[in-house]
């Protein structure tokens, strides 16, 4: 039930996401933007439950490649992005909510911060009340060949599906898109948003300088529980179209795949 989204209202326009891998550990994605204004930002950790609290010892915010053709996961440098934990007061996560404490990185410019994490998203609630019958196609998905960027997917209780689109832009920095849709079947087509226009990391953010705007489409299609057909049309800049062939990369605790019907 700990598993989704999360953010600090005053702080409205990044956030992270939560996957509770079970076995006492958890990935965090954080969705944010560079310190000098730049453009986007995101970090990845995987680290170990103890107690009411995550605690990751090394974020990762990965860089060097660029987007559709251009990529080359052999470029890719991970490069340090500090340490964070977040504490969990309870599965609910409403107002006030916990506290995320980032380290931060000094020599990149990513101050240290502490931070509100209210729930967003829900995907397995947090009392016995059920959820999508397709919350187990929840998770990280990924190309193998395009290792280094990659999907974040919630099949949340009500039945939407929320995404996110880790990559990098056409100039070969961190990008970010977002979408929702109300799938049919195992396929949903969404809207997706990207930051045309963004703010800081740390002191310097101001949720009013941040404008979401269309970037194009997504398409996630699932022919069995550990396989995604996803793809995308890019309509701003040259980011075009494709479809890629992505697998699981992450399986939430408390989930269970669901059926499929066999083709005859």
């Amino acid at each position: 039930g700990h598993s989704g989204a999360f953010f600090d209202p005053l702080r409205n326009g990044e956030g992270t996401f939560v996957e509770n891998l079970g076995n006492g550990f958890a990935t965090i994605y954080t969705f944010t933007y560079r310190p000098d204004g730049s453009g986007p930002a995101w970090f990845i950790g995987v680290g170990e439950v103890s107690g009411n609290q995550v605690v990751i010892d090394e974020n990762l915010r990965p860089s060097g490649t660029s987007f559709g053709d251009g990529f080359n996961a052999n470029d890719i440098v991970l490069n340090p992005a500090g340490s964070m934990s977040m504490i969990v007061p309870d599965c609910s996560m409403g107002v006030p909510g916990g506290v995320t404490a980032f380290t931060g990185d000094e020599d990149s410019g990513y101050e240290g911060l502490l931070a509100r994490s209210v729930r967003v998203s829900k995907i397995v609630r947090c009392v016995d009340e059920g959820e999508s019958a397709n919350a187990g196609l929840s998770g990280s998905w990924f190309d193998p060949a395009r290792n280094g960027e990659g999907l974040i997917v919630q099949w949340l209780d009500f039945g939407d599906v929320l995404a996110i689109f880790f990559t990098y832009d056409e100039n070969g920095d961190q990008m970010w898109m977002i979408g929702q849709g109300t799938p049919t079947g195992k396929s949903v087509t969404m809207d997706a948003l990207y930051p045309a226009s963004g703010t800081q990391w740390g002191s310097g953010f101001v949720p009013g300088d941040i404008s979401l705007q269309t970037w194009g489409t997504f398409e996630l299609t699932w022919t069995e529980c550990g396989k995604m057909t996803f793809a995308y049309n890019g309509q701003v800049g040259t980011y075009g179209s494709a479809t890629r062939d992505y697998i699981r990369l992450s399986t939430l605790a408390g989930t269970e795949c669901p059926q499929f019907l066999e083709v005859e």
